[in-house]
């Protein structure tokens, strides 16, 4: 994310790292326990070879777990938020997708990051990210959470079947929602305290973030918050 300043060439940075292949596989070879690279290969490469940083000061965020990830998208939410996508200077473009307009009908929203193809209706969403194709449904609630959207749409609509996306009357807080979950009516979702980690069949908590995997179906009814 680059601009025209020679000052401050850039103005976000996803993390870059260069290897030679040799000595990357080199290090993997010799490490195979070895999976992250600011904790694990660069520490190690500089005990036996040449390593160079670059001297960066402008945004940047880690995002190698899931409180940062959660923590770092939801600020973007914010009125002002740390990081300008709007700059005219340096515009950001993403990859084109061939979707409807997202439709919102009859619904409170509040520091709300919406994507396309999205369909909230009568619902309450706060604080809170609706990627592609996110489908919210009358009475539903989203507080400081990630909906992180869907692959496709539905095409089958049988009524036993539970939609993609939050269902009815459902309360999601301080959540993860991967892509193509589906939430029956009336599930329950509240973060848990800080620091806690839990693993269940269809969901997990890190560091009280609590986390439905992809295409995961919750039945109508699930309630999930600390006891």
């Amino acid at each position: 994310m680059s601009r025209n300043d020679p000052a401050r060439p850039y103005l976000g940075s996803m993390g870059i790292y260069l290897f030679k292949t040799s000595v990357l596989v080199e290090l993997l070879t010799r490490h195979p326990r070895y999976d992250d690279f600011g904790g694990d290969i660069i520490p190690e490469a500089i005990q036996s070879h040449e390593v160079f940083g670059f001297d960066f000061d402008g945004y940047w965020e880690d995002i190698g777990t899931i409180r940062s990830f959660y923590e770092t998208n939801v600020k973007l939410t914010t009125y002002n938020p740390p990081f300008n996508f709007y700059d005219p200077q340096s515009p950001i473009y993403t990859h084109a997708r061939p979707l409807p307009g997202s439709v919102v009908l009859d619904s409170d929203l509040k520091d709300v990051l919406l994507a396309e193809g999205c369909r909230v209706q009568k619902a309450k969403v706060r604080h809170s990210i609706l990627g592609l194709r996110s489908q919210v449904a009358a009475g539903a609630c989203i507080e400081d959470s990630i909906v992180m959207g869907a692959d496709y749409y539905d095409i089958e609509t049988t009524p036993h079947k539970i939609p993609l996306g939050v269902g009815r009357d459902c309360h999601v807080e301080g959540a993860i929602l991967d892509k193509n979950v589906r939430l029956g009516k009336g599930v329950v979702i509240r973060p848990f305290p800080r620091g806690t980690d839990l693993d269940r069949e269809t969901w997990f908590v890190r560091d009280g973030i609590v986390v439905i995997p992809k295409s995961t179906t919750l039945p109508p009814g699930t309630r999930i918050e600390p006891k």
